[in-house]
């Protein structure tokens, strides 16, 4: 007599495979988004970094002049009249026109911010990753 279906050990068989394989792809899935995650936070670090430094490009350009209390951790410039401060400031990029405060960036957004004067009318500036240099158009 002649039986058709599986036998209970081919079954066990290949619900083990199945359960091997969905465990690879799980697994494979769940690196993709880790992956994905961490391209993501890089690229909006990089977003953040660069807008502030466009900002800060911007204020130089249009800059007069470069006050001598710059250093390397802070650029004052003279623009329009008005004294512009770039500092770090509790891991926030702060912007401080004459007297009052503003900050480009929220807690923990910049971990690095620097300025370096090679000429003059240069400056040398890093955010996060980021170095540009910049020369005064006045």
């Amino acid at each position: 007599m002649k039986r058709r279906g599986f036998t209970l050990v081919e079954l066990l068989v290949s619900i083990a495979i199945l359960c091997l394989i969905t465990a690879g792809m799980y697994y494979a899935f769940g690196a993709q988004l880790r992956i994905w995650d961490r391209i993501v936070v890089t690229s909006e670090e990089h977003e953040i970094a660069n807008l502030v430094l466009g900002r800060i490009c911007r204020d130089t350009r249009g800059a007069e002049g470069i006050l001598a209390g710059s250093d390397s951790a802070r650029l004052i410039l003279v623009v329009a009249g008005q004294r512009i401060e770039y500092a770090l400031s509790d891991a926030k990029v702060k912007r401080k026109i004459d007297h009052y405060t503003t900050y480009l960036t929220d807690k923990g957004q910049v971990s690095h911010l620097s300025f370096a004067y090679p000429a003059e009318k240069q400056v040398r500036i890093k955010v996060g990753d980021l170095e540009t240099r910049v020369c005064l158009r006045n």
